[in-house]
Order: structure tokens, then sequence, then C-alpha cells
């Protein structure tokens, strides 16, 4: 395969990864802009689906916002966000609600586990072009 289809299927990745993650956020990004005023004050820390849950959606946000400069540094805060989303919605319904936090959760893990593989294929297409100039 040539370096041009491996960048252009890096930066094919990168843009879903991307759409992806604004596509599904759009609820809760909706949310912060019409909502917030009324529930986030009446969010309590003690329960773990409340205020840390929603501080682990704005990990989310903000990770997906770093991801358009810092690739890496993104990818990895919207995967461990998407972690902490799906553990503390885990915690906080029960059991009963596993399937709904992984299916919550999932899309912006696979977001972050994708801008972290187009990071690792970048630096790969870098050290293979730095390799094929050495060799000329």
């Amino acid at each position: 395969m040539s370096q041009e289809v491996k960048r252009f299927m890096v930066g094919t990745v990168r843009w879903m990864a991307r759409i992806l993650a604004l596509l599904i956020s759009g609820p809760f990004i909706y949310f912060l802009l019409f909502r917030s005023g009324e529930v986030v004050p009446q969010l309590s820390w003690s329960a773990i689906n409340q205020m840390p849950l929603f501080v682990a959606w704005l990990g989310v946000i903000v990770g997906i916002l770093m991801s358009w400069r810092w690739e890496m540094v993104g990818g990895l805060v919207t995967a461990g966000s998407a972690i902490l989303i799906g553990v503390f919605g885990y915690l906080g319904c029960g059991s009963g609600e596993l399937l709904t936090c992984l299916v919550v959760a999932g899309p912006y893990l696979l977001s972050g586990l994708l801008l972290l593989g187009c990071c690792w294929g970048k630096k790969r297409l870098e050290s293979g072009d730095a390799n094929a100039e050495a060799t000329t």
C-alpha cells in the first residue's frame, strides 16, 4: 500500500472519529446550552450518577475539542472519560442498566480509540517517510 493511500486512510478515520463524537455529543451539548442552568445546581457530588457523571460528560466534550489540536491527548481524554461514563452510569444505576451504559459510553470510547489509532498511524507514516529519505 502506498504512502498516499495510508495518509488518506488515516485522514478518513480521523474525520470519522470526529464526526461520530460530535454527532453523539449533540444531546449533551444541547443540554449544556439550554438546560444546564436549571439542572446543574441540583446535582449532588454524593450520588455517583449525578455530578461525577456530569463531569465525565464534560471530560468527553473537552477531549473531543482537544483532539482537533492535540490528537493523542484528546483521544486519551475522550477514551478515559468514556470509561468513566460507563463506570459511573453502572455504579449509579445498578447492574440492570449494564447494556444502557455500554451503549452510551461505547461510541465515545470508539471515537477516542480511533483518534489514538490515527495518532499512531500518523507517527508510523512520519517515521516511514524519515526512513525513506534516509535511504535515498
